[in-house]
């Protein structure tokens, strides 16, 4: 493992955490579990949205997330109290989105067993994580960078950032463990 990604990994590990318990403990073979699941990545990925433009286009899942959505019969998520200030910066947010098409390969699995038809038919969200080869072509350009650089302060920021506006979500959304 490259020594930024260790940095990350371990600089990470308590907000990167305390999310995958929250979003872990929702069923995904339920409605409701599914449309909560959903509705936390549609708030952050609305709020990071104009910040993306041409940057990330591979992480840009709004279409997806509102076909499933509205599949589920569910509305548009918005936020009460919108984060005000993002601090952004594109390789800090790449970590947390592009490492949790690692995690949704997992949730894919538990979501396929599902027998309901309206959860079996909000598909197109983690279909395309799934199908999504972002992770190593993240990494080699991940270890591109030196570990020692200036920058690796910021993308910390960002990356830990990005974690906590999913907590948020997960708060805006009654998630918990």
């Amino acid at each position: 493992m490259n020594e930024l990604r260790t940095k990350l990994r371990q600089g990470t590990a308590a907000s990167h955490n305390r999310i995958d318990a929250r979003l872990g403990a929702l069923d995904l073979t339920t409605v409701e579990g599914l449309k909560r699941f959903l509705s936390a990545h549609f708030l952050v990925q609305s709020l990071y949205e104009p910040l993306l433009s041409e940057i990330t286009p591979t992480l840009n899942f709004i279409a997806e997330l509102k076909h499933d959505l509205a599949a589920l019969g569910a509305k548009l998520p918005t936020w009460t109290s919108p984060p005000e200030q993002l601090a952004f910066n594109e390789i800090g947010y790449r970590y947390v989105m592009t490492g949790s098409q690692l995690g949704a390969k997992i949730l894919h699995r538990a979501w396929k067993k599902s027998t309901d038809e309206r959860v079996r038919a909000a598909s197109q969200f983690l279909n395309a994580n799934i199908k999504s080869r972002a992770w190593p072509s993240f990494l080699f350009e991940l270890a591109s960078i030196d570990a020692e650089s200036n920058e690796v302060g910021s993308i910390l920021i960002c990356a830990n950032q990005v974690f906590e506006v999913f907590d948020l979500a997960a708060d805006e959304l009654r998630i918990e463990t």
